[in-house]
């Protein structure tokens, strides 16, 4: 393919400002190798996977100033970029703490396992909440990780308060369904996130 040939249509990049979510999932079928590749320069792919789903994320959230496929592009190669910068900076502040804490004797060996099984639960939530809509996914990290009250986050997806209620309620009953057979230590950790 023509690096020139517009890898989606005007039509498409209209309907996705206007917040369509087909529109929004042939940006993802249309754009989704090259941004992981040019994210795999930077990152290993555990951590690039998620780096790619954020900068989607963020560009649907910010959908309205998208100016054309060019700028499009543009964006998603700059958000990434700047994430992968970003993950990079905090493995490399996360080695230096964990250094400083082995050294300190701080954490006792139940305090890594807690931490080492919170860090897994909240990587599987992630991947899979990544799988739903774009709507769930908005109110699942601006209501329910980013703490913001339901108004706000219905204003921010164009729905009612009650309704942003009713899609945490769903999410919440989601998860825990999803994750039902989660050793117990795990359950508990992710019903203290889903709180």
């Amino acid at each position: 393919m023509n690096r020139q040939e517009n890898m989606v249509n005007d039509d498409t990049l209209r309907l996705f400002k206007q917040g369509d979510q087909e529109a929004f999932t042939s940006i993802v079928s249309a754009y989704f190798r090259r941004i992981m590749l040019s994210t795999l320069t930077l990152a290993v792919h555990e951590d690039a996977e998620e780096i790619v789903m954020t900068a989607f994320y963020r560009l649907w959230l910010n959908r309205e100033t998208i100016e054309g496929e060019p700028h499009l592009v543009h964006y998603l190669l700059h958000i990434t970029r700047n994430l992968c910068i970003d993950n990079l900076r905090k493995i490399k502040s996360d080695q230096r703490r964990l250094n400083d804490i082995k050294e300190s004797g701080v954490l006792s060996n139940d305090d890594v396992h807690i931490a080492a099984v919170h860090a897994e639960v909240l990587e599987l939530v992630f991947k899979y909440v990544t799988t739903l809509s774009p709507q769930m996914q908005t109110v699942f990290w601006e209501g329910i990780m980013g703490g913001k009250s339901n108004q706000e986050v219905a204003d921010i997806i164009g729905k009612s308060a009650s309704t942003v209620g009713h899609i945490k309620t769903s999410l919440k009953k989601l998860l825990a369904e999803k994750y039902r057979s989660f050793p117990q230590s795990q359950l508990a950790i992710l019903l203290i996130l889903l709180r």
